[in-house]
């Protein structure tokens, strides 16, 4: 690195390859002072399956992404699960949102099965599993109105209403 004065001016200088350079300026009581800002280039990221990268140049005062937390029933990786002619109470948080006004709907194989509540903004609702409900894997999603593509997904599993019965006449009779 080498130092030079001239002219009242202070000067630092580096040569590097492929480094961004990034010259600040002051005027500080009729001197100017000048220094020149070496930085590495940004490392290279590595991607793979079930890897995403997200860069972002926002400042201090830019707002977090809107977003929508199911609380109840609790995720966490486990499977809720809900039985035929029972009633439960859905619970979200939304966090950003232009409204807090949210649809809630069942979906079962990437397709809406039930309409929960519409344009609700309590926070929460209660949904009674109607008894023909087929068993098996569903999925609850909180969707936001304002903001459509913000929504939370919570996997959910419709059994029967008593465990181990599944509705056969038993065999003999």
């Amino acid at each position: 690195m080498t130092i030079s004065v001239m002219g009242g001016a202070i000067m630092r200088g580096k040569k590097r390859s492929s480094v961004h350079i990034i010259t600040i300026s002051v005027l500080v009581c009729l001197f100017a002072i000048s220094c020149t800002v070496y930085a590495a280039p940004p490392a290279p990221q590595k991607g793979g399956s079930g890897t995403s990268t997200v860069s972002s140049s926002a400042g201090s005062n830019t707002p977090a992404p809107a977003s929508i937390t199911i609380t109840n029933p609790p995720g966490g990786g486990k499977v809720a699960i809900w039985r035929t002619g029972g009633s439960y109470e859905i619970q979200w948080r939304c966090n950003g949102t232009r409204s807090n006004l949210v649809d809630v709907s069942l979906w079962k194989d990437g397709k809406q099965y039930a309409v929960i509540a519409k344009g609700v903004a309590m926070g929460q609702t209660l949904y009674t599993v109607p008894p023909d409900t087929a068993v098996g894997g569903y999925e609850l999603r909180v969707t936001s109105e304002s903001d459509a593509g913000v929504e939370a997904k919570q996997p959910i599993s419709i059994a029967s209403p008593t465990p181990g019965v599944t509705g056969a006449t038993p065999k003999g009779k």
